[in-house]
């Protein structure tokens, strides 16, 4: 098991990149967390698969991955914001993962998730048997996002003082991974990024983080340079 983290700075940064090669508006902190974690595991599974044949064989599986969403105002009608209840839904997303894997593959990811979400409601719903009769075909692969940053962990107070760290452990069990605000009350906007995985792909996804980070960063200063 470990922690990354994305900081604030870095997400902003992303997001005024993406804006500036797609069309899709405004991406939520939540979807460009999830874009950057999804190229970062497929690219950590090549990796450890020895795939060099790119736009080929292992290269064009399927790559899937999956989070949870609040039902509650996309129902027609809504149910009131005071259900106290469960009313999520899973949400899977997929692309080919020579697409993610290519220059443009964070563009991609996000246009997928983004797309995914704006066609939640009513329609989503109905449709949710067909889903499950797709999915009953064969075994399906896919990486499961679990928490948000939204729920605000490090805020909470047991009476013993801030929290030093939160961790998911079921997530050794379930293989999800899990997000959460960042721990340095400092980093406005910082995600935690916690998972469980063999070694090898634990430290393939490690140089895929940090190495994607630092491309990250190099595009945002070309960004900013070119305004």
């Amino acid at each position: 098991m470990a922690t990354f983290e994305v900081l604030g700075a870095d997400l902003d940064g992303l997001k005024r990149w993406v804006s500036s090669r797609t069309a899709r508006p405004n991406p939520s902190r939540f979807e460009l967390v999830c874009t950057f974690i999804w190229v970062c595991l497929a690219k950590a599974k090549t990796n450890i698969t020895n795939v060099t044949n790119v736009g080929g064989g292992e290269e064009e599986e399927m790559s899937r991955i999956t989070f949870a969403a609040d039902f509650r105002a996309r129902l027609d009608p809504p149910v009131p914001s005071t259900y106290f209840g469960n009313c999520l839904i899973r949400v899977e997303v997929s692309a080919r993962r020579s697409d993610l894997l290519g220059e443009n593959g964070i563009v991609v990811a996000l246009d997928m998730i983004m797309k995914e979400k704006k066609e939640l409601g009513a329609s989503f719903i109905r449709n949710v048997e067909a889903r499950i009769a797709s999915n009953a075909k064969g075994p399906q692969r896919y990486d499961g996002i679990s928490g948000s940053p939204q729920f605000r962990f490090y805020d909470l107070d047991f009476g013993w003082g801030r929290l030093m760290k939160v961790e998911f452990v079921v997530i050794a069990r379930t293989g999800a991974i899990f997000l959460a605000d960042s721990r340095n009350g400092g980093d406005k906007g910082g995600i935690e990024i916690s998972l469980a995985r063999s070694r090898d792909e634990m430290e393939s996804f490690k140089v895929a983080f940090v190495n994607g980070l630092n491309d990250l960063r190099i595009k945002e200063r070309g960004v900013k340079s070119a305004l």
